[in-house]
């Protein structure tokens, strides 16, 4: 039986004698997603068995979870064309769903809901809250390490992560709760977003003030409370609190030079400020000249770098454009 017939033979509707069930475009069984032992059962007309659904789901009450949820950063930009898109999702939850598997946490076994440029994962409070903050970051981390070294810059990916636990509810549609408003508040705090869009890292990581507090403050392992800084967090017309810890990027990769320039511009406008307001020139001794500020784009540690390569890899040598004096 051709795999096409198998797909159109398959009964769907429940309560019907076999001899009775029409085939035909309601169908939800399809080949590709069935054992060879369930595809048998499909065609001696004995319905499979359905895949147990997680214990959680039954639940009428509120049930209190760890609430883990990721976005790609930049997924939307105009180099991700759809092919590339698909590629960086299937990548993205290939890297998640083995860090789960590998710290411990368990991948297939909870709830989880696809949001295009990332995935919310809701787990219960039987497993510990501390195996998302160790080991399972820097387990993600390493994915993606590996991952962006084997892919092209339009699919490399950077992961904003935020981790929240709270009450939720089922509801056979998916997942409902305040707690989850707080976690995506979280995720798309404009400090947590434009911190670590100055960085290399692959991983940012947000946390709620409640976790820090229960959890991360007290411990005593790999985890370190000092390396989560506080933000300021917009919700619902007040200001609440997260805790924000960006791992090191990657080894040797400098900050980016669009970093360099705002860090050299608002340092040199620090110093202007200054000796404005003491009414003197800013090279009287208020360390004008120390300020670092870029005058020509070759003074950037990363162009240099980026000169040495070139000439080291046979192609020709970066050439800077002459600066253009503004005019008078």
């Amino acid at each position: 039986m051709t795999a096409h017939r198998l797909q159109t033979e398959i009964p769907a509707p429940r309560g019907v004698p076999v001899s009775e069930r029409q085939a035909g475009p309601h169908v939800t069984y399809q080949p590709h997603r069935l054992s060879s032992t369930r595809a048998g059962r499909a065609v001696t007309g004995t319905r499979p068995a359905p895949e147990p659904a997680p214990a959680h789901h039954g639940h009428d009450h509120a049930v209190h979870c760890t609430l883990f949820a990721v976005d790609i950063v930049s997924f939307t930009d105009r180099r991700r064309d759809d092919e590339v898109q698909r590629y960086v999702r299937k990548a993205m939850y290939g890297a998640i769903r083995n860090a789960f598997d590998q710290a411990g946490v368990g991948w297939q076994e909870w709830f989880r809901q696809d949001r295009g440029d990332g995935v919310l994962v809701v787990v219960p409070s039987v497993v510990p809250a501390m195996l998302f903050l160790d080991p399972l970051i820097d387990l993600v981390r390493a994915e993606l390490r590996f991952h962006n070294k084997m892919s092209s810059d339009a699919a490399q990916i950077r992961l904003r992560v935020a981790l929240h636990a709270g009450s939720v509810l089922f509801d056979g549609h998916g997942v409902v709760g305040h707690s989850l408003t707080r976690l995506f508040t979280l995720l798309d705090a404009p400090a947590f977003k434009a911190e670590f869009r100055e960085t290399a890292a692959e991983v940012g990581l947000v946390t709620s003030e409640h976790l820090y507090d229960d959890v991360i403050r007290h411990t005593s392992g790999l985890v370190d409370p000092a390396d989560y800084r506080p933000i300021e967090v917009a919700e619902d017309g007040f200001v609440t609190r997260g805790y924000m810890h960006i791992p090191p990027g990657p080894a040797g990769r400098a900050p980016s030079l669009l970093h360099q320039m705002r860090s050299a511009h608002a340092a040199h406008a620090t110093a202007h400020t200054t000796a404005a307001a003491n009414g003197t020139a800013p090279g009287a001794g208020h360390g004008a000249d120390d300020v670092p500020a870029v005058r020509d784009v070759r003074d950037v540690r990363d162009v240099r770098e980026a000169r040495g390569r070139d000439s080291r890899d046979g192609r020709d040598p970066w050439v800077a454009p002459e600066p253009r004096r503004a005019a008078q």
